[in-house]
């Protein structure tokens, strides 16, 4: 969904289309200027943008496990005495 209250970045080009045409070379870049498949890089952006939420997003299973290690490390940590 689009932000409605945010102002348009440029004036005669959509907020979507300038993004992915200014991040695209920098996502997908090469050595060789030459190399860069400007329409992969233009897709792969525009997936990344359409996708963000779920391809941004912590697995649960991995929440799940550092969750379940912090608490490991909870119980066994052994105390110190300073003093």
């Amino acid at each position: 969904s689009q932000n409605v209250d945010m102002p348009r970045l440029h004036p005669a080009i959509g907020t979507r289309t300038l993004m992915v045409h200014t991040f695209s070379s920098c996502i997908l870049s090469s050595a060789e200027e030459c190399d860069l498949d400007e329409l992969l890089a233009t897709r792969l952006v525009s997936f990344l943008m359409d996708h963000q939420q779920s391809v941004l997003s912590v697995p649960e299973y991995l929440l799940s496990a550092i969750a379940d290690h912090i608490q490991y490390l909870r119980t066994t940590q052994v105390p110190i005495d300073i003093g």
